[in-house]
């Protein structure tokens, strides 16, 4: 059997950890930015389309985007540390460059699209200049740990006339900036430091001037360092914010849009003598991220709390045009017999509620703690957090951003680590990271029963649609069946080796599906100790979550290698495949109609699919 690629219909993530990594393409309508293990260019009016770059097998570290928009270009992590150049047009890979042993740390192309410059990371320590009407090496230098480079004007001449000679800039891991120049026709680089004179600065942030004779670098300190590149040389320093400067962006007239790790975004304009603070807005935290939009009086910027806004120029209004989340992705729900919402949980903080349609927030809580885990029962969602908490939000009544509906604090003294809502709505049971069950009753929150038998942290509960029986698995190895009714334990299997990730019923017939550290999908019959099939993945990755398609004909699971797997549940072959995740998979769900999966990760980003059985 033939495996299919699954079809990637849409991604909810964005990366504000790595700077400058969106774009405006400058056509106006396009915003780029890294998401995970691809490049995602979205529509700016019709928000729902997206289309992925996607070739590479690991995170992606950077992105670009030449200056008339006829590339984008990408950059990852790990040992095939290949950076990928596409055709904005046609969105079909160019350049698969793979000179580079280890990381790349920056990449960058010339102002006239001829060159590409290629920074690998603190192994590598190599940079690379390539011809992108070739793809072929124009030059190369060993250079010291760098994080950026940044492509200046060409060399002028003693006329004032442009020269074929090239100018660029970058920065040291030690914080030091040094000018290159670059002839193509002998592949000849040489360099310079900038003059700094006693200023230290750690840069975060840089923008050209509209004429790319002056650099601006955004530090640490809350304060704009401007060169004169052809000079090397400090001319200005500019007090600006504080919490550091997290993003700069400068106008055709000079003037500075300076985002703050504290939030601020501020409009500094040029009176002829000084730099004057004209305008502010204030942002859902630090602002990592500003791209204009060409030929508009209107920019976009980004929050690492993964918020994405537009702002318009001369009032400062903003408005979010997305919203992310901000840390790896534990949990991912689908509410039995639903297809039109679900719910996540993730690190940053916060549950949230969303809308497949819009790809939308319908609801946000969020606390100090973290959530592990989380169930899903309209209008009902159960959130367990690492705090021992166990908090219920309903999604009818408790709309965005309000408190928990309700919670229960010290459920399991060192923290939830599994939750499951029974299937008349009438208790929910949850596990904890020392091993032990309890059963609460909705309505009251009074806990019902407590059973204790599992030695290590509970990783996954499922109830029967009878309301009486239940299996829970362990990182103990075993996976247990339950009578809910007369509290007690009926069956007990143990896999040979490695915890059990997670456990799922396959419907009707009494099987159950496990799978665990022993990198092996295991079918188990409840009244036989062994399992009666094992399989696995071809790529032998450790699967972290499996789920079953309500309409019982398929399953999935996803793993530490970044891919969502289907399978056929008679034959058990696997039938199609995904990949657009960066980072573990850490949990799925299949929707109401068995049609999408919804998977989310370690990379933070939420990968919607559609299952084109």
């Amino acid at each position: 059997a033939m495996t299919s690629e699954l079809v990637l219909d849409h991604t909810i993530g964005f990366n504000g950890s790595i700077p400058d990594s969106m774009f405006v393409h400058p056509n106006g309508e396009s915003l780029v930015y890294v998401g995970g293990g691809c490049l995602v260019v979205n529509d700016l009016k019709k928000r729902s389309k997206q289309v992925f770059l996607r070739g590479h097998d690991n995170t992606l570290t950077c992105g670009a985007i030449s200056y008339s928009g006829t590339y984008l270009a990408s950059g990852q992590l790990g040992s095939n540390a290949d950076v990928l150049v596409f055709d904005f047009e046609t969105k079909k890979l160019k350049y698969r460059i793979a000179e580079h042993t280890s990381g790349i740390h920056d990449i960058a192309f010339s102002i006239d699209e001829r060159f590409l410059c290629t920074i690998g990371d603190n192994r590598d320590l190599q940079m690379y200049i390539w011809d992108m009407q070739t793809g072929m090496v124009v030059a190369r230098s060993a250079i010291p740990a760098t994080t950026r480079v940044l492509w200046g004007t060409n060399v002028r001449d003693q006329e004032g006339n442009f020269t074929h000679i090239y100018r660029f800039v970058t920065l040291t891991a030690t914080n030091f900036l040094y000018v290159w120049t670059l002839d193509p026709s002998t592949g000849a680089l040489t360099s310079e430091k900038m003059k700094t004179g006693s200023h230290q600065r750690e840069y975060r942030s840089f923008s050209w001037s509209s004429d790319r004779e002056l650099l601006y670098c955004g530090s640490t300190s809350g304060d704009v360092s401007i060169f004169l590149v052809r000079n090397a040389v400090l001319k200005n320093v500019v007090q600006t914010c504080s919490g550091g400067v997290r993003s700069i962006m400068v106008g055709d007239d000079n003037e500075m849009y300076v985002g703050g790790g504290d939030g601020s975004l501020t409009l500094y304009e040029h009176d002829g003598k000084e730099y004057v603070d004209a305008k502010q807005s204030i942002l859902a935290g630090p602002v990592c991220a500003m791209a204009p939009i060409v030929g508009s009086d209107t920019f976009i910027t980004a929050s690492s709390t993964g918020k994405i806004y537009l702002v318009t120029k001369t009032s400062f209004d903003f408005t979010e045009i997305s919203d992310n989340h901000a840390g790896a992705i534990n949990a991912v729900r689908f509410s039995p017999g639903m297809s039109s919402h679900f719910a996540t949980a993730s690190d940053d903080g916060s549950v949230r509620h969303w809308e497949m349609a819009s790809f939308s927030v319908q609801g946000y809580w969020k606390f100090h703690s973290r959530p592990t885990c989380l169930d899903y029962s309209h209008p009902l969602i159960v959130a367990g957090y690492d705090d021992g908490y166990l908090r219920g939000f309903n999604v009818e009544t408790g709309q965005v951003e309000k408190g928990a509906t309700w919670s229960v604090n010290d459920a399991h003294r060192a923290g939830v680590s599994a939750v499951k809502i029974s299937p008349n709505l009438k208790y929910l049971v949850s596990g904890g990271e020392k091993g032990e069950i309890r059963v609460w009753d909705i309505a009251s929150r009074e806990m019902i029963s407590h059973l204790k038998e599992h030695t290590l942290k509970v990783t996954s509960l499922t109830i029967f649609d009878d309301n009486i029986h239940m299996l829970s698995c362990s990182r103990d190895r075993s996976f247990l069946s339950w009578d809910l009714q007369h509290e007690k334990r009926i069956s007990s299997h143990t896999q040979r080796m490695g915890g059990v990730n997670q456990v799922a019923l396959i419907n009707g017939e009494g099987n159950v599906l496990t799978v665990g550290q022993e990198k092996k999908i295991s079918i188990w019959d409840l009244r036989v100790p062994s399992p009666v099939e094992v399989f696995h993945p071809e790529s032998g990755c450790e699967s972290l979550c499996i789920a079953v398609s309500p309409d019982g004909k398929y399953f999935a699971t996803g793993g530490d290698d970044a891919t969502v797997f289907v399978w056929d549940t008679k034959s058990k072959k696997c039938i199609a495949q995904g990949t657009g995740h960066s980072g573990n998979i850490n949990s799925l769900t299949f929707s109401g109609d068995s049609k999408s999966i919804v998977s989310v990760s370690l990379d933070s980003t939420i990968c919607i699919w559609t299952l084109n059985a």
